[in-house]
């Protein structure tokens, strides 16, 4: 079973991991309310800040800052959304469905450069 503490450092990693928070500004204050110096040094990389910050220095700081109800509360709209079924490319794009489509662009990379690919996991291909 989960500690609190435990749940919360688990949370913050699943956020980081899912690049959902890139466009949720609510999500992104998060990450910099944890440690702005830090954000800033890690050029905004969630991943990296909380490799950076020892999980009790998270805690503690989630806690000062009264972060940890924006924390699972953030939690819970991710989960929402990759559960919804309804996507905007079921709604206008339904017939691609069947064979999907995937495009890159360099606005479909992370900070540093590198490709990554989003999946819904009713998105995904069979």
């Amino acid at each position: 079973m989960d500690t609190p503490a435990g749940s919360l450092t688990t949370r913050l990693h699943q956020l980081a991991s899912n690049p959902w928070w890139t466009w949720e500004p609510e999500v992104i204050g998060i990450f910099r309310d944890l440690d702005p110096d830090l954000w800033r040094q890690v050029s905004h990389n969630p991943v990296a800040l909380l490799a950076a910050l020892p999980p009790e220095q998270l805690v503690r700081r989630a806690v000062e800052t009264v972060l940890d109800t924006r924390i699972n509360f953030a939690f819970q709209r991710l989960e929402r959304y990759l559960r919804y079924p309804g996507t905007w490319g079921q709604a206008m794009c339904g017939v691609l469905h069947a064979r999907p489509v995937a495009y890159f662009s360099p606005s479909s990379s992370d900070r540093d450069g590198s490709l990554f690919a989003t999946w819904r996991r009713d998105d995904r291909p069979s």
